[in-house]
């Protein structure tokens, strides 16, 4: 494990002279931190840079200064011959410029926010990108206000410094053709600048410095969304490759971000229609088939045509994620099956955990209280892991009432866990089984043939969905992150909960 790690830090040392060089530096070394290029600004056709103290300009990868000035100044540019020209210079056009300030203490300004160290700007398929060229631990200081609200608890917001810094290290050379490594928006990670820092921020920053989450030496993809809806969701149903550490784990967020989105028949069969979909005029909707952990899988459209089955990957993108804020959705007046969520949680080595089983979540109830069933039937008592299922003679949980035996028609998962007597229905506790398996969900769909002829209609002209969660749902739920930090878990703790069977190790 211990020469992985040496051969991101290689990786880093490269990437270090590649993306800040020391013609573009301000300082020879800055740490033993990698340098970032971020995209302010792309497929321009000008740009004005705004230098509030001293500063000096270069040609791109040069080292030599064609002009360097003591106070505010201000830089402009435009593209001309597929060139970057720089306004004012009896310098040819160059394919790109490094504006570099004087002192860690001045500022570049681009688009009314502000920056450190350099601004590169860049000819790229004949437009103009604007790239912030700063230190990886000053890079996330203006990322993690922007992704978590400053004034959450300090343990949440350091494991959002963490996943940040663990995405933007896998990031550093991700689009090879482009004159950066991320996006300053939500295509990768949310960038404000130093204007947006803050006092909380920063020191979650700094607390964590040079802290990475690793799974068997490397640095993860360390995906974040808002909110999962009570589950997050396997990586490898939303983004290719096989992500171990993404497994699907119980997250106490439900209740937030229950949201609705009407739209008129005309306009989703429109939508449908740009997406290739060959659809007439819609009649109605409704959710077809729920995943084993409540999320919709497919929906059944009924147009004039015929009958359309679309799984709801392919809705959100067809209307959108920011109207279908996540996959836990079903239509105004059809009822969703339970799903999953918990009210305690424990590290992996705590075994009890007890709800009360009146308090079952649905849709339609906020109170986000108890797990779900596992649906599945069994002849005997089964232990299910992400390695499979194997069978035992005898079930021990440790409850609050001490060691319970059982032995017949139950189906457990460990960790947070969800347990179903079959026959009986629901039992009066829930615990967690003993060992140390990781936990998983195995359970059947649930299909839905027509939730009755008064479901799935256009109300006042509009078909209303509604849901909760927002994001992608794979890795850590910032509203997770935040309710595991209010009931005491630390910065590590929160990250190994998310991230499955990973290490945070210390890269510089």
């Amino acid at each position: 494990m211990r020469h992985e790690k040496f051969r991101w830090l290689i990786i880093l040392a490269l990437g270090l002279a590649l993306y800040a060089g020391a013609q573009d530096s301000t300082r020879a070394d800055v740490e033993a931190q990698p340098w970032i290029r971020v995209a302010l600004g792309w497929d321009v056709s000008a740009a004005s840079i705004q230098a509030t103290g001293a500063s000096r300009i270069n040609i791109l990868e040069s080292p030599d200064t064609l002009a360097s000035y003591d106070s505010a100044h201000t830089y402009s540019f435009d593209i001309y011959g597929g060139k970057v020209r720089l306004s004012g210079s009896s310098e040819s056009p160059a394919n790109g410029y490094s504006i570099i300030c004087g002192s860690e203490s001045d500022r570049l300004k681009y688009d009314g926010a502000s920056f450190r160290h350099i601004i590169r700007v860049v000819a790229s398929n004949g437009k103009l990108t604007v790239v912030n060229v700063t230190t990886m631990e000053q890079y996330l200081c203006g990322v993690v206000p922007g992704e978590m609200p400053s004034n959450w608890p300090l343990e949440a917001l350091k494991a959002q410094a963490v996943a940040a810094r663990t995405y933007a290290l896998r990031c550093l050379g991700q689009y090879p053709l482009l004159p950066f490594d991320v996006y300053d928006s939500t295509m990768d990670q949310v960038f404000g600048g130093t204007e947006s820092e803050a006092v909380s921020t920063t020191l979650a920053v700094q607390e964590t410095n040079g802290l990475v989450c690793t799974h068997n030496g490397t640095p993860i993809k360390a995906y974040y969304h808002a909110a999962s809806g009570g589950w997050t969701v396997p990586g490898s149903e939303v983004f290719s490759g096989d992500l171990p550490y993404c497994r699907p784990v119980p997250s106490r967020d439900a209740s937030i971000y229950r949201w609705t989105y009407p739209i008129s028949p005309s306009t989703l069969a429109t939508k449908l229609r740009a997406r290739d979909f060959d659809v007439g005029t819609i009649q109605r909707v409704w959710v077809h088939k729920f995943s084993e952990d409540g999320r919709a899988e497919e929906l059944k459209i009924v147009h004039s045509g015929g009958v359309l089955i679309i799984t709801g990957k392919d809705l959100r993108r067809a209307l959108g994620a920011s109207n279908i804020k996540s996959s836990y959705f079903t239509v105004e007046g059809q009822a969703a099956p339970e799903i999953p969520d918990v009210t305690a949680y424990g590290p992996s080595e705590n075994t009890q955990l007890v709800c009360n089983p009146a308090d079952r979540y649905s849709m339609t109830n906020p109170n986000v209280t108890v797990p779900a069933a596992i649906a599945v039937t069994l002849d005997h008592p089964k232990i299910m892991t992400i390695d499979g299922v194997s069978e035992v003679e005898e079930v021990k949980v440790l409850s609050t009432d001490g060691i319970i035996d059982y032995d017949l028609d139950y189906a457990w998962a460990v960790e947070a866990t969800r347990v179903r007597n079959l026959d009986e229905g629901w039992v009066e506790r829930f615990f967690s089984l003993t060992g140390n398996a990781s936990s998983a969900i195995e359970a059947e769909p649930t299909v839905v043939d027509d939730p009755g002829s008064d479901v799935g209609n256009p109300q006042d002209g509009q078909f209303i969905f509604v849901g909760h969660g927002y994001g992608h749902g794979v890795g850590m739920s910032q509203f997770g992150a935040k309710s595991l930090s209010e009931t005491g878990y630390t910065c590590e703790q929160i990250l190994k909960y998310f991230y499955t069977g990973i290490e945070v190790e210390k890269f510089w």
